[in-house]
């Protein structure tokens, strides 16, 4: 595992956290659902990849 691998997950996270209402459909009935639930996929994109480095870092 290379310092790549742990930084693919970062940047897609924080794309979707920029980036993420212009993922879903103005017009949608559920858009409020969808935005949580982008969020939250950003999040734990995020938390992969400090778990990554991490593991990288220290073995």
């Amino acid at each position: 595992m290379q310092y790549i691998d742990s930084l693919i997950p970062l940047f897609g996270g924080l794309y979707i956290l920029a980036f993420g209402d212009k993922l879903v459909k103005p017009m949608d009935p559920d858009q409020q659902k969808k935005k949580r639930l982008l969020k939250r996929s950003a999040y734990a994109l995020i938390f992969v990849s400090i778990g990554y480095l991490a593991v990288k870092l220290f073995s």
